[in-house]
């Protein structure tokens, strides 16, 4: 019965390709895989019995389609037997020219090839027939191994017969640069631009050219423009371009009305996403979006609208997707409101009424977030532990948030914990991680601050943030030689810096905290001009909830620690000055040099050296002996590599002797 049916399904592919019919072709090796034992293996994403492991169908020549079947069924038999024998499997030779079922026969064996993308090509290069299915067939195996180059290659350079699918499978492998080049390659070509190519080009735009796509959709005939290109452009628009096209659609299907949410959501439009959703006939994507909209608002009242979107949802009567379940607790989370989203939570794991799916990682981390709000450290952590229970993986999110928690609550120790339990289970741990441990150590524990700071260095192989020098410098509050180290450090990685575009002599405090505006306020001062009036950029205090912070705290510290006053701008009420007589009188009253730990390391690793840094060294090498063991750990865990060697000068090309040793012991020594 089975030779039967594989005779039977082997005869529909080879009339179908006798007939130029290469979609019946297809549909009959899908059914038999040109052979194989008629067991349909590849409409299930298994190789073809027939097709064997590797290996290409027996060559047939110009043999009859029963004996071409024939020869597949025994082919399957005996890579099945090498199976069993732990060989490899069976290598046929390439398939033979001029067989009736050479179509079906070539895209079955490419189709069976699981990721071989190299025998995929070697198959294809043997094919000479006019069909491009077998060139399609090869480009998919290219596409799931994401070899872009060889596909490119195949597709402009083989000279093997194409097709817009064709086309299409390669847009969805390149940027958006590439994809309208291939679409232009299309036209001048001869292959007709159809509406799938075109949605190809313009998502893949949409990941990295949005203005492109806009424009590649516009200038698209009104007949290619599918729901699929106009959701794809409108996700990336601007709310006011997104708004146009969504009105421009045809049909406004839900895929349109997902993507002009989600446009609106990503500009903070919240309340404008919500006019596009009809509570009562919206479907349950729809509502998924305005209620992922509500957790970009942020706010009680945006977390209102969810609980609400979610009231309507459930009155529908049927259980609720488990992501759209992780979209409200995420949103009330994010909206100040803990108890309801933990509410949420808990129905959803003791109930199948809200979702017939259990939670995953995902409800998790949102219901973790949910307890960072209150600084509910220890629900937090029980969240950790039933996770692990559950045999869920722990993902740096809910680890972030659980440390959020902790210092929130001032649980220095926790974190501390929490962070280096989960890097010891193997959680791949991220920057935000770190940020929130060393934050949460607080003033007291500044040690164990810079510990984690050299592991995320060193053990993690992470780079610090703007936030995670920051978080460091809140440590050392109250230690200006410590700060200035790290504050320095951060101004020659590029990750903080008070320079202004009007000149060295104007100090831009915008979103600095008050540990590291103390720290450019004493920099400012060693490197300004003293020729020139001193100029503190604070801003106007807009972005503080109550009265202004860094303005106040600009004038006290100046007051009190420098004994100097400062007088507000003539014209810009958001800047303080500070006399250029005053300065000069200050430079002559203090030391204009830096911390020997700064020194230090900026004289350690030449090539990194700010050249204000080299003009405040000091005289001698007598302040080196200062330091103590906790500099020599700052300096441990500031330094990420020893400093690079320098070039050789045009008047001393070959250094000395003890030169290099030098160089090299105080490599050794960092």
């Amino acid at each position: 019965a089975r030779r039967r049916r594989v005779r039977r399904d082997g005869l529909a592919a080879a009339d179908a390709c006798e007939d130029g019919d290469g979609l019946g072709a297809r549909r009959a090796a899908r059914r038999g895989g040109g052979g194989g034992a008629g067991e349909g293996g590849l409409d299930r994403g298994e190789p073809a019995r027939g097709a064997s492991h590797r290996g290409g169908p027996a060559p047939v020549g110009a043999a009859a389609p029963e004996a071409v079947v024939l020869q597949h069924v025994d082919l399957g038999v005996r890579a099945r037997r090498a199976e069993r024998r732990g060989e490899a499997g069976v290598r046929a030779s390439d398939p033979g020219r001029g067989a009736r079922g050479e179509l079906a026969s070539y895209t079955a064996y490419i189709a069976s090839l699981r990721g071989d993308w190299r025998e995929a090509v070697r198959a294809l290069r043997a094919y000479d027939g006019p069909s491009p299915f077998v060139t399609n067939a090869a480009l998919k195996s290219l596409r799931k191994a994401e070899q872009t180059r060889a596909a490119l290659e195949v597709l402009l350079r083989s000279g093997k017969p194409v097709d817009a699918t064709s086309f299409t499978t390669v847009m969805a492998m390149v940027n958006g640069t590439t994809a309208v080049s291939l679409l232009r390659r299309m036209d001048q070509s001869g292959v007709e631009v159809d509406a799938r190519a075109l949605a190809a080009a313009v998502s893949a735009c949409a990941a990295d050219r949005p203005d492109l796509a806009v424009k590649l959709l516009e200038s698209a005939p009104a007949k290619l423009r599918s729901d699929h290109a106009y959701s794809a452009a409108i996700a990336v628009a601007a709310p006011a371009d997104a708004a146009r096209l969504f009105e421009e659609a045809a049909s406004q299907s839900d895929y349109c009305v997902t993507a002009v949410v989600s446009a609106h959501a990503k500009a903070g439009l919240w309340r404008r996403a919500l006019a596009y959703v009809s509570e009562d006939a919206s479907s349950e994507p729809v509502m998924r979006a305005a209620i992922a909209a509500c957790e970009r608002g942020a706010t009680p009242e945006a977390a209102a609208h969810a609980a609400r979107l979610l009231k309507r949802l459930r009155q529908r009567g049927k259980p609720l997707e488990l992501s759209t379940c992780n979209a409200v607790v995420s949103a009330l989370a994010a909206g100040g409101r803990a108890s309801a989203a933990l509410t949420v939570f808990n129905e959803l794991r003791s109930s199948s009424s809200l979702c017939a799916a259990p939670p995953d990682a995902v409800s998790y981390a949102a219901a973790v977030s949910a307890c960072a709000v209150e600084a509910r450290w220890r629900d937090a952590l029980r969240l950790l532990a039933a996770m692990r229970r559950a045999r869920l993986a722990l993902t740096p999110t809910a680890v972030g948030a659980a440390l959020v928690a902790c210092q929130r609550a001032g649980a220095a120790k926790q974190a501390a914990s929490v962070l280096r339990a989960a890097r010891r289970r193997g959680v791949p741990l991220d920057v935000p991680c770190y940020d929130a441990a060393i934050l949460a150590q607080g003033q007291a524990g500044w040690k164990t601050a810079i510990a984690l700071f050299r592991e995320a260095r060193r053990a993690s192989k992470l780079e610090p943030s703007t936030r995670t020098y920051l978080a460091l410098l809140e440590c050392l509050r109250g230690q200006p030689r410590r700060s200035d180290v790290v504050y320095h450090t951060a101004r020659l990685r590029g990750k903080l810096s008070h320079a202004h575009p009007e000149g060295a002599n104007v100090v831009d405090l915008h979103d600095y905290s008050r540990a590291a505006a103390a720290c450019a306020l004493r920099a400012a001062l060693r490197e300004a001009d003293p020729d020139a009036d001193l100029c503190f950029v604070v801003g106007r205090g807009t972005r503080s909830k109550a009265a202004p912070v860094i303005a106040d705290f600009v004038l006290s510290a100046l007051r009190n620690d420098h004994g100097l006053r400062l007088r507000p701008h003539p014209t810009n009420p958001g800047r303080l000055l500070l006399d250029a007589a005053d300065l000069r009188a200050w430079r002559d009253r203090h030391k204009t040099t830096l911390p020997p730990a700064a020194w230090r390391l900026a004289k350690r690793a030449p090539l990194l050296a700010h050249p204000a840094l080299l003009l405040s060294a000091p005289d001698d090498d007598s302040a080196s002996s200062d330091a103590d063991d906790d500099d020599l750990l700052l300096l441990d865990a500031l330094a990420s590599s020893p400093p690079p060697r320098e070039e050789p000068t045009p008047d001393d090309s070959a250094p000395s002797a003890s030169s290099s040793s030098s160089s090299s012991s105080s490599s050794d020594e960092l």
